[in-house]
């Protein structure tokens, strides 16, 4: 058997997460903080909407590189590209 290095596809999604709270909280490094306004259009003393990107990573297939060069760390990431329908 050839030996190899199994490493996984690895998917990435980003979305925004809306919350509301108290204005005293300070905001931290990447959050967006807004104000909150009411139906009248006046703004809402006190609360503020925080929005911040969430990144989540998921762990997908696993692939086995044959023949690679060199070791990987775990968490290391590298840029591979295969054929469909042939083994990688």
């Amino acid at each position: 058997m050839d030996k190899g290095i199994l490493v996984y596809e690895i998917e990435v999604e980003e979305y925004d997460v809306e919350e509301s709270r108290k204005s005293d909280i300070p905001a931290s490094l990447g959050e967006k903080v807004v104000r909150i306004y009411d139906h009248s259009g006046r703004i809402i003393p006190g609360q503020v909407k925080v929005i911040r990107t969430v990144r989540e990573e998921r762990r997908g297939a696993e692939v086995v590189l044959v023949g690679f060069k060199r070791p990987l760390a775990t968490g290391k990431k590298i840029k591979a590209q295969g054929e469909k329908g042939r083994r990688v």
